[in-house]
């Protein structure tokens, strides 16, 4: 969701991720990204408003203005590039590389330019300045009317841009996209042209003879009726405007029938539960369907792909053998079964181990460890209806429906200490997290608090990471015999100066805890860890909720833990390639391997494996020279 130049200033990899591994959609629409400008990208948009309108790149050259220091010498100061452009229009783009301004004069053929210019720029007083999500407009693009000569702030680009004609020059041939057939019909569509009045559809039954024409004005689509079915038709566009037609765009065709069987490619198990399936596409095809079943040629399932050549079905049970076919279809109709695939749904495979690393290295031997890396074992979305194998253990606990968000939630009783236990989660080291809301809260009590427990032995022992509403404060509090001992807290305000944070959303806490050995760890709102401590009193235990005086609403909880049993450490004389197994079945995070030969350089590296495979991925590779 972030490339460096359209950056998002919130982060939701995370749930898109998580959307991802589950099989399921999100509306991005109802993601605020709160997205911004990099300061590259802003200078980009400055110079790409000439160069996506300019047809011809002018001969420039600079005289005067400053330079400025580079490796080695020096440099000059002031860049310039003129163009042409297709819309009646010349630019001019100027960088100044320099701290000084620059009055600069524009000549075109010896000739100063008189004509009434714009100017569009980005500058910053210091060359470093960044945009930033606090920030995000400390480097902005700025437009105003400007005289000849032209001022080039410092360390700036600039595109100054005057009217050329009143006429535009002929628009650029344009780009066939797609083509639909239909009953007698056919459906084209094409990218947009530049300076463009309209666009005429051409076609014929031979290729590159279009005895027809259409005008479709300035749409970027149009439907041909009254064709014959099951005969070839071939398609060109054109771009017109006040100045004249553009050359034809790409020829594209199709025959008015149903489409053939798209061809099989793969099947494979992807992520847990999920099968890929992989097709060729089909001249003609604007759709396709995937059918899939449990018994060969027995398909009782159907999903359509759209115009798609791949489709990941989700949902399925680990462990199951899964046969697919596909049909392509169109407007026409629909096509016989491609041959079939076959797969078996994985369960939830292990995650690569990271940060291998050399622990010690001798002429023939080399030493190494990693660390295991943390899958998702476990999620229940509460938004589903369902509050699956959670046990109640203190309070009355419900799924509830908000009808004005159309939403599900676990919600906590209002009085009194709230307390459920998900009576198959992971003991010993594992991280737990959940997304919490505030409903309400008990008239004339001492304290408010909620948040989530983790290694829960019972109702009298267990560690808890809670927001306590009254004091604003995060704690991490040991329950040992019944009675609490804060190990450790913050303010709020304390949170935020250490994360470096402007707020903290109190309507929506996802409140994190992670324990592994003697260390406790907790963070928020993706924002942390926040609070860390030592403790070993309880060594194993569950994750559960908890709340104390405070109806709490719970829109989903995850689980994650390392969930593979053993690992295999491979071998090559190679960079990237010929890795062969060097050992397998190693249950512990080290290795030594004694086998080496002096004086021979090895690579090496480690996958994760349990009763459903292994890992998609590997470790970082390691090098013994």
């Amino acid at each position: 969701m972030t490339n460096g130049v359209f950056t998002p200033s919130v982060d939701y990899s995370m749930p898109l991720e998580d959307a991802y591994q589950d099989g399921a959609t999100i509306d991005t629409a109802g993601l605020d990204m709160a997205p911004y400008y990099s300061t590259p990208a802003a200078s980009l948009k400055v110079i790409d408003g000439a160069i996506n309108q300019g047809t011809t790149a002018w001969g420039t050259t600079v005289t005067g203005g400053d330079t400025v220091t580079k490796t080695g010498g020096t440099m000059p100061a002031l860049f310039a590039q003129a163009f042409k452009g297709d819309n009646g229009k010349n630019y001019a783009v100027i960088t100044n590389k320099s701290a000084n301004a620059h009055d600069v004069v524009i000549r075109l053929d010896g000739s100063n330019v008189t004509a009434a210019m714009t100017k569009t720029y980005t500058t910053s007083a210091d060359p470093l300045t960044t945009n930033s999500p606090d920030i995000p407009d400390a480097v902005a693009v700025q437009t105003e009317p400007t005289a000849n000569p032209v001022l080039v702030p410092p360390y700036s680009v600039v595109r100054v841009e005057w009217t050329r004609s009143s006429q535009p020059a002929v628009p650029r041939p344009t780009q066939l996209m797609n083509t639909e057939a239909g009953n007698q019909t056919v459906t084209l569509k094409w990218q947009p042209s530049l300076n463009t009045a309209g666009y005429k559809v051409k076609y014929g039954t031979a290729s590159g003879s279009y005895t027809h024409t259409i005008d479709a004005g300035n749409a970027l689509t149009a439907s041909i009726t009254g064709l014959a079915n099951n005969a070839a038709y071939y398609f060109a566009v054109t771009a017109y405007n006040a100045s004249g037609e553009s050359a034809l765009s790409n020829e594209t065709n199709t025959t008015l029938a149903s489409p053939a069987a798209p061809m099989s490619r793969r099947a494979y198990a992807e992520t847990a539960g999920n099968i890929a399936v992989e097709w060729q596409s089909v001249a003609g095809a604007t759709g396709y369907k995937v059918k899939y079943g449990t018994a060969s040629g027995s398909y009782t399932s159907t999903v359509d792909a759209g115009n798609n050549v791949g489709q990941l079905i989700t949902g399925l049970t680990p462990g199951t053998a899964y046969y697919f076919a596909v049909t392509a279809y169109n407007g026409r109709g629909e096509s016989a079964a491609s041959s079939e695939m076959t797969a078996t749904a994985a369960g939830i495979l292990p995650l690569a181990p990271y940060d291998a690393r050399i622990t010690s290295e001798g002429s023939t031997s080399i030493s190494m460890s990693w660390t295991p890396a943390r899958a998702e074992t476990y999620h229940e979305y509460f938004e589903d209806g369902e509050a699956n194998q959670w046990t109640q253990n203190k309070g009355t606990w419900s799924v509830v429906t908000d009808s004005g968000r159309n939403a599900n939630f676990y919600q906590s009783p209002l009085e009194g200490t709230g307390l459920t236990i998900f009576s198959s989660s992971a003991t010993g080291n594992y991280e737990g997290e959940a997304m919490a809301e505030q409903v309400a809260a008990a008239s004339g009590k001492a304290a408010y608090a909620y948040g989530v427990v983790a290694r829960y032995v019972d109702d009298n022992n267990y560690y808890k990471f809670v927001y306590n509403i009254n004091e604003d404060r995060f704690k991490i509090v040991k329950v040992q015999n019944g009675a609490e001992t804060v190990l450790a807290g913050k303010t709020r305000a304390q949170v935020l100066a250490d994360v470096k944070a402007k707020s903290v959303d109190l309507s929506k806490l996802l409140m994190y805890i992670r324990v592994e050995g003697n260390t406790i760890e907790c963070s928020l709102n993706q924002l942390g860890p926040i609070l860390k401590v030592t403790d070993n009193t309880f060594p194993s235990g569950k994750f559960g909720l908890y709340s104390l005086n405070v109806k709490t609403n719970y829109n989903w909880t995850r689980i994650y833990r390392n969930n593979a049993v053993s690992y295999t450490v491979y071998r090559s004389t190679r960079t990237h390639t010929d890795f062969t197994v060097l050992q397998s079945g190693i249950t512990g995070t080290s290795y030594t391997d004694n086998s080496a030969a002096a004086g021979t350089t090895y690579y090496y590296r480690v996958t994760s494996q349990n009763a459903n495979g292994s890992s998609y991925h590997h470790s970082n590779t390691l090098r013994k020279n």
